[in-house]
């Protein structure tokens, strides 16, 4: 019972999750299906979201491109970036105090035998 209460007390100190409506994250962009998305907020401007998504391009899924959504006013509108890499899988995203973005994938260069990004 102790526990529980202590942890309500801190609780308090920390600002709630607000859940909005559903929406489509790829509405302005191509209808392909999105998958393995990874969202991350800004620590300071919890409007400013970053979603990293592997994309279907072929039907039979062996065409893939890492996709970075990015939002600036709480998943309202969303901005799309097709990174330069065919996506193999795990994107991973941040974003730093300073507003820079990174996001992180296992994809590859066609072309080239050196490939881990």
């Amino acid at each position: 019972m102790v526990g529980v209460f202590l942890v309500l007390l801190q609780a308090q100190n920390h600002p709630s999750i607000e859940v909005g409506e559903d929406r489509l994250l790829s509405v302005d962009g191509p209808a392909r299906p999105l998958v393995e998305s990874h969202l991350s907020a800004h620590p300071n401007n919890a409007s400013h979201l970053l979603v990293g998504v592997i994309q279907f391009d072929s039907p039979d899924g062996n065409n893939r491109t890492c996709v970075a959504w990015s939002s600036f006013d709480g998943g309202q509108h969303w901005i799309r970036r097709a990174l330069p890499v065919q996506c193999g899988g795990d994107p991973w995203g941040v974003i730093l105090s300073d507003g820079s973005a990174i996001v992180v994938v296992l994809g590859y260069v066609k072309g080239r035998e050196d490939n881990a990004f």
